[in-house]
């Protein structure tokens, strides 16, 4: 148990530390011997835990996809509709997936702000498969099927409109606060929804 606890306080030291230096600098600038000085740490002991730089960041993206998964299936009753909303106490529609979104990336602003502005990072296209792979698994259309093009194609609008705001977001140092973002996306895909409705109605024609 000891150490077991020694090893993730091993990780954690690593972790935070290359977070900070990801701060300053790329990723391809970063050596294990300054991240082993950093952290009063042997290069042996690094070894043990990662193959090599690349690796440690690696696991940092993992253990963010395995909290953005986790969130996203909390976020939605099972077969709920990809619009599923919930209303706030002011009596306003919200997406709690959009709420749970912008608040996991402002309260963990550090490390999403150096792996979405990393061009190592691949953190926004696997964010982009598991946020629609979780909708499809978690949350479909009312009728619980993906069952045409339109709805296939309606779903990777959804998801990738979602991850370009964030981008934006991060772009603009998180400029407005994360019950603002929520509320704007919203409004957005809602008009976006109701603009689609029109154009299925017979009405419409």
């Amino acid at each position: 148990m000891i150490k077991d606890k020694r090893s993730l306080r091993t990780r954690e030291l690593l972790t935070q530390e290359l977070i900070s230096l990801l701060l300053t600098k790329p990723l391809s600038e970063i050596t294990v011997t300054e991240l082993t000085e950093a952290t009063d740490l042997n290069r042996a002991t690094f070894y043990l835990h990662y193959a090599n730089i690349y690796d440690l960041f690696q696991s940092i993206e993992d253990d963010l996809i395995e909290q953005v998964e986790r969130w996203i299936k909390q976020s939605f009753p099972k077969g709920a509709s990809v619009y599923y909303l919930e209303t706030d106490v002011e009596g306003n529609p919200i997406m709690p997936i959009l709420t749970e979104m912008f608040n996991f990336i402002y309260n963990n602003r550090d490390v999403t702000t150096v792996l979405l502005r990393n061009p190592e990072s691949r953190l926004l296209e696997r964010i982009y498969g598991k946020g629609r792979d979780s909708i499809l698994n978690f949350a479909l259309p009312q009728d619980n099927t993906i069952n045409n093009d339109r709805d296939r194609y309606a779903l990777d609008y959804i998801v990738s409109g979602c991850i370009g705001v964030i981008q934006s977001w991060i772009d603009n140092d998180l400029d407005l606060d994360p019950k603002t973002m929520s509320k704007i996306t919203c409004d957005l895909l809602l008009q976006n929804r109701s603009e689609l409705a029109k154009q299925k109605s017979p009405d419409s024609r």
